[in-house]
């Protein structure tokens, strides 16, 4: 979602999941994927997850965008805010090397009764992947011990009074040049949301937020 997982933050109860690198291998295994339907130009995925009852989704756009600019708003994690309308605010907290540690609190989706939620996560990213340039992924994954960022969780309590953290948060972005000067867009995230709502509320809110997140970047590299 950087976005994090901003499609996910409702998907039912919290259930037991695999670890982070397992997780990552079946988001980026290209075998098992479904056809979800289409929006606005992003085709949607959805794959079964081994050892959860939740699924993981994908979605995948085509962009006559600047791919540099686009890159650079994606690791901007600092300013996601100011792409994305369904955050109230995001910060980084440290970087070390390649890992950037950070939170993000979203709002609640407009006309459903549910608290914000929040996550605290680490990022990695992957240059020029398979020796293409421009060919860039950068990952996501829930930190487990926040005990060093505890006063941090504080303070979004505070804001956030009703916030609920993320059980678990796992995906990515991957930018990929094609040869005809346009970009291929993927977004992929697991999360378990740490709540419950009925799976009507969670197929419509996935059905719309994926492809939105992805626009939304697109729009602002755009600009």
């Amino acid at each position: 979602m950087t976005l994090t997982a901003l499609t996910w933050i409702l998907l039912g109860p919290a259930v037991a999941a695999p670890g982070a690198a397992k997780i990552q291998a079946v988001l980026h295994d290209d075998a098992g994927w479904n056809h979800d339907g289409n929006k606005d130009g992003v085709t949607i995925y959805t794959k079964p997850m081994p050892g959860s009852e939740l699924s993981a989704w994908k979605g995948v756009r085509i962009a006559s965008v600047d791919a540099g600019v686009l890159w650079t708003l994606i690791c901007d994690v600092g300013n996601h805010d100011q792409v994305s309308d369904m955050l109230h605010e995001t910060r980084v907290l440290a970087r070390t090397g390649d890992r950037t540690d950070y939170y993000q609190v979203s709002k609640s989706p407009r006309f459903v009764p549910v608290s914000e939620r929040y996550w605290v996560n680490y990022a990695r990213v992957s240059l020029d992947m398979g020796g293409t340039p421009g060919h860039h992924r950068r990952t996501w994954n829930s930190i487990e011990d926040t005990a060093p960022y505890a006063s941090v969780i504080d303070g979004i309590l505070t804001r956030y009074p009703d916030a609920i953290r993320l059980a678990a948060t796992h995906g990515s972005w991957e930018i990929r040049p094609l040869p005809d000067g346009k970009v291929e867009i993927t977004y992929r995230t697991f999360s378990d949301p740490g709540g419950a709502v009925p799976s009507s509320v969670m197929d419509y809110l996935s059905g719309r937020s994926l492809p939105n997140n992805i626009l939304q970047f697109e729009e602002a590299a755009k600009r």
